[in-house]
């Protein structure tokens, strides 16, 4: 008897377009591995703007109210809370609110998924969180409980796997999940490097897996501009850093216009500071747009190169995109940026590098080897062999499917 899959999202398939580059690439052969799957999204507001494989179903998830009089019953609850405070870190009023409010609402979430799971959830189907936080709380919880029994498995990626990266400091709650996971698939091999150091005792339940982009219709040769062509990819957020570029661009003195795409809490920062950039820098900012209007716009136009200054990372899908192109990367060395801008794709750099240098990279750009027509074909065959969704995602069906 064939499996069903149940995938839970962010806000997959609904209006997210950050999202669905990750995940649609994914779902296309896990549709085709799978009898059936079922889409379970935390945010379902929005409309969905792509289609998806016949054998997909969105569950409507109704929130039912659960008092605190229900969580007192749970001994589980308490069990869990008890132990956090066992940390010394955890004992003062901060982190107690904090671990207390964060618990319960993942107890509440998994006890919606009870009434849906009684007419969906067959023993042999799997479940599979693409993200390491909120579902895989609550399914750990669940299978903590034994109320559910069903394997459970995990993609991590940056945000959700860095403890560096929680606002706490530390993901809580951490050895829950570990516990309860079955098998956790890292995009990059610095993730299981880090969790494997972290956690040795779960060292067998974790797996590299890589992410993929799809196979571009047609890449149309564009003619070199006289003005440097640089892309950036990502929100508008803290640690995505946008605001350096503009402090890159103030020192460069060749002709360049830099084109960003997505949207943040930092746009204002961003929209006063090139108002000051010199007359040779030209800048248009995209906002948040839909995922197939970024790959229209590398198909129509001849990007020299593409630019992330993030803090930390996983391995960014916008960086995958570039590279199915044929664009060089320009980025830091931060998390695992390393495993995809190396001397075959771009250039990688210092984080505590001077600024200025990377002005004067760019500058001396037209003078480099990554400008050469064989070095972005070098680029394209790296994409070819590590970052396929075609290869990558149908070896991934295979192997959760026979978990």
């Amino acid at each position: 008897m064939k499996k069903n899959l149940h995938l839970f999202t962010s806000s997959f398939p609904f209006n997210n377009a950050l999202e669905s580059n990750f995940i649609l690439p994914e779902l296309l052969y896990t549709s085709q591995k799978f009898e059936h799957v079922y889409i379970y999204s935390l945010n379902q507001k929005g409309n969905i703007t792509f289609q998806l494989p016949e054998n997909t179903t969105i569950i409507e998830i109704k929130e039912r109210k659960i008092s605190l009089g229900v969580i007192k019953k749970i001994d589980l609850f308490y069990k869990t809370l008890l132990n956090s405070i066992k940390n010394k870190e955890h004992r003062s009023f901060y982190y107690l609110k904090y671990f207390y409010s964060f618990l319960k609402k993942k107890q509440a979430l998994g006890h919606n998924l009870l009434p849906i799971f009684s007419k969906t959830l067959k023993e042999e189907d799997l479940l599979y969180t693409y993200w390491f936080d909120e579902w895989n709380y609550a399914l750990s919880l669940l299978k903590k409980s034994r109320k559910v029994k069903n394997i459970l498995i995990s993609r991590t990626h940056g945000f959700d796997l860095y403890n560096e990266r929680h606002e706490t400091g530390k993901i809580p709650f951490r050895d829950i999940q570990l516990a309860n996971t079955n098998q956790i698939f890292s995009i990059s091999n610095t993730g299981v490097n880090y969790l494997s150091q972290r956690y040795p005792k779960f060292r067998s339940k974790f797996s590299f897996s890589r992410l993929g982009t799809l196979k571009v219709d047609c890449i149309k040769k564009q003619e070199k501009d006289k003005t440097l062509l640089l892309v950036s990819c990502s929100s508008i957020v803290p640690v995505k850093q946008v605001h350096l570029i503009p402090k890159i661009l103030a020192n460069v003195t060749i002709p360049i216009k830099w084109v960003h795409f997505g949207d943040g809490s930092g746009k204002l920062e961003i929209k006063n500071a090139i108002k000051s950039l010199p007359k040779n820098v030209t800048t248009e900012l995209k906002g948040k747009v839909e995922n197939k209007n970024v790959l229209s716009y590398y198909k129509e136009n001849h990007v020299d190169l593409f630019i992330n200054v993030s803090k930390s990372e996983g391995i960014p899908v916008s960086m995958m995109e570039a590279i199915s192109f044929g664009i060089p990367l320009l980025g830091f060395n931060v998390g695992a940026i390393s495993e995809i801008i190396n001397k075959k794709t771009g250039k990688l750099l210092d984080e505590k590098i001077d600024l200025n240098l990377i002005s004067s990279f760019i500058n001396d750009f037209k003078n480099s080897e990554l400008y050469l027509d064989n070095y972005r074909l070098s680029v394209l065959n790296y994409w070819t062999k590590n970052y396929s969704a075609e290869h990558n995602h149908k070896k991934f069906s295979e192997i959760i499917y026979d978990i």
